[in-house]
């Protein structure tokens, strides 16, 4: 069962050269080995990891707001009937637009710099809210009831009996948002024709027919949200032990 991913990586990797060898037209789809020459190529170069950084920057940003206001409006429309039917609407608003309309919004109102931050935190805002008031609200009834038997601080009750519940709940919401994140954040940048950064990267090849660089660009996004995944995963078990 291990080695079943791998089948799939190779089998897609092979179909990608068959189909680019009867295409033969580097423009619609270069060879795997071309891409992947660019791939070393850019590992040589210090604006490629500089390029990384930038845009994981600004994703970071977004996430991490997002992180905070989602954990705590989640819990208080977990704990509280009354303000989890004020916030409502909000929520559903916040849910229900498209990617893109956060986008084009974005940069008119902030333009193209600080709009890949601000999408990158709306997109993910949702998914911590949902996840956090779903972990509050799967909190066992007689858990409660032993609180207000035996009356504790309320910061106790936050730390001791909220968080430790949160926990499965706020991975998971970690794990979809990275790779979320990454993806809308290059998005953002792309249509924000930002002066750095993946997108920047991706758009420069594509106007210039360089799609070699477009398809090594994408597979680096690929991996690069792999390997958050995997730290994050990591990170968050190491933590729990």
């Amino acid at each position: 069962m291990k080695y079943a991913k791998w089948i799939t990586v190779c089998s897609l990797l092979l179909m990608w050269y068959a189909l680019a060898s009867m295409l033969q037209n580097e423009i619609l789809l270069p060879l795997p080995q071309v891409v992947f020459m660019r791939m070393l190529q850019d590992l040589q170069d210090p604006l490629f990891y500089s390029t990384i950084a930038v845009t994981m920057i600004r994703m970071l940003k977004g996430l991490a707001v997002a992180f905070l206001l989602g954990i705590f409006l989640g819990m208080c429309s977990g704990i509280s009937k009354w303000f989890e039917a004020f916030f409502y609407p909000i929520e559903v608003i916040v849910k229900t637009i498209p990617n893109i309309s956060y986008i084009i919004i974005s940069l008119i109102w902030l333009g193209s710099e600080k709009s890949v931050t601000v999408v990158s935190f709306l997109v993910l805002f949702p998914i911590v809210f949902g996840n956090t008031k779903q972990g509050i609200q799967s909190i066992a009834k007689e858990y409660l009831d032993v609180v207000r038997i035996f009356p504790v601080p309320f910061s106790y009750l936050v730390f001791h009996v909220y968080l430790p519940f949160l926990k499965p709940y706020l991975s998971a919401a970690l794990h979809t948002a990275l790779g979320l994140g990454f993806k809308v954040s290059v998005m953002a940048e792309i249509l924000g024709r930002v002066q750095m950064g993946i997108g920047f990267w991706i758009d420069y090849c594509r106007v210039n027919l360089d799609y070699t660089g477009v398809f090594s660009w994408t597979i680096w996004i690929i991996l690069l949200v792999v390997l958050l995944e995997k730290v994050s995963w990591i990170g968050w078990n190491r933590k729990k032990e």
